[in-house]
């Protein structure tokens, strides 16, 4: 995201897909991009950079959508989120793993799980 690489943990990857048409959902706020159908199933789309404010991404031949799993209060959902490209599985140890920094009590930074290093 705006020159910036982020990480998923594996675990919560369900499938990487192509960019493919999505489904525009009124009145949803600016950051949902809408649904897909990907095999039967109707899926959310995010986009992360109109989320987090950076504004919103030029799609290329290497946009895809990230389809990850949520668990929330024992309720199992998947959602897309779109990314500018994927790179590579990269393993990093815990110890280069930095924990999440103290913005202070005003912002949620519920998002980041710790910055590696």
């Amino acid at each position: 995201m705006a020159d910036e690489e982020h990480g998923i943990g594996i675990s919560r990857i369900k499938e990487i897909i192509g960019m493919m048409p999505v489904t525009f959902v009124p009145q949803t706020p600016p950051y949902i991009k809408g649904v897909v159908n990907l095999r039967g199933k109707i899926i959310p789309v995010v986009e992360l950079q109109i989320k987090f404010g950076i504004g919103e991404a030029d799609y290329t031949e290497k946009t895809c959508i990230i389809i990850i799993g949520n668990q929330r209060r024992g309720y199992s959902s998947l959602m897309g989120i779109l990314v500018d490209s994927v790179s590579e599985v990269l393993e990093v140890k815990r110890e280069d793993i930095e924990g999440t920094p103290d913005f202070g009590d005003r912002l949620n930074i519920d998002y980041i799980s710790g910055i590696a290093k």
